[in-house]
């Protein structure tokens, strides 16, 4: 059976369109976006029209979202417009690889949201995220192709990179924060996942560790480390077989049977995939 990837933990912005018939969004209808309680900070189209959250014109004008009377959990223009960066690395995203987000625009809304969360964290965290983004967008397309697939050992953007990790997750080692910069990138290189949530994707893979060792102690963290280990140096058809658990043994095998011995408390909490 096949397991969902380590970064599907973070939250991936999803547009479903749960209607054919064309919505009023209007503050009087009670369909509406922002009409029900946290509607505006859900993550979710609830009235169905494409638009999400601050994006949506039912919420930009809100508490939530409102430029004077916001919170800090957005770094997006509250007018509903997107950010410069997010734009650009969208659109090098879909040009050089392949859209796994239905459109340019949608790639966008979960750029800004990524960005968004990791402003909420720290000011510095949401800075060195956005240096690292547009480090990402003014990429030709082989590094960019390069950065996301972790071939060579040496690749574009790793000091902007690194620089987001240790700004976000000072209080994981460096070696940990690598693994998951890693796997986030190998992981949406190969299977088309959420390449764009940076901040997200890294945050759940970084949260893995933390609770293996509070919940299993120190074997059990260092099994889970060796699986990261193991599945950054795969190639995509590899990958996609330790993915699938496709084979016996199958990729990284051993790395995962470590974890199913060692991990009794927080394997079905945080998944070792």
């Amino acid at each position: 059976m096949k397991r969902d990837s380590l970064n599907r933990l973070g939250s991936l912005v999803l547009i479903v369109v749960a209607s054919i018939t064309t919505v009023s969004c209007t503050e009087d209808d009670p369909a509406a976006e922002g009409t029900g309680p946290g509607q505006c900070t859900d993550r979710v189209d609830n009235d169905g029209d494409g638009l999400v959250d601050c994006v949506d014109p039912g919420c930009a004008s809100g508490p939530d979202c409102a430029a004077d009377g916001g919170t800090a959990d957005s770094a997006t223009p509250r007018d509903g417009g997107a950010s410069p960066t997010c734009e650009q690395l969208c659109g090098k995203l879909f040009e050089c690889v392949f859209p796994f987000y239905g459109s340019v625009d949608e790639c966008v809304v979960a750029c800004d949201m990524d960005a968004a969360d990791a402003l909420a964290q720290s000011a510095t965290c949401g800075a060195t995220l956005g240096d690292f983004n547009t480090c990402l967008a003014g990429l030709a397309c082989v590094d960019f192709r390069t950065h996301l697939e972790r071939a060579g050992g040496a690749f574009a953007c790793r000091v902007e990179e690194d620089e987001f990790t240790a700004a976000c997750f000072d209080d994981r080692p460096a070696t940990e924060q690598h693994l998951c910069a890693d796997s986030c990138a190998k992981t949406g290189f190969c299977t088309a996942a959420d390449r764009i949530e940076k901040f997200n994707c890294t945050q759940s893979c970084i949260n893995k560790f933390r609770t293996t060792e509070s919940l299993d102690g120190e074997a059990c963290r260092s099994a889970f480390q060796g699986t990261r280990e193991c599945i950054i140096g795969l190639s995509c058809p590899g990958f996609n077989d330790w993915s699938d658990e496709n084979g016996d043994p199958y990729p990284c095998n051993a790395e995962d049977d470590e974890v199913r011995s060692l991990c009794v408390e927080s394997r079905d909490l945080v998944g070792y995939r």
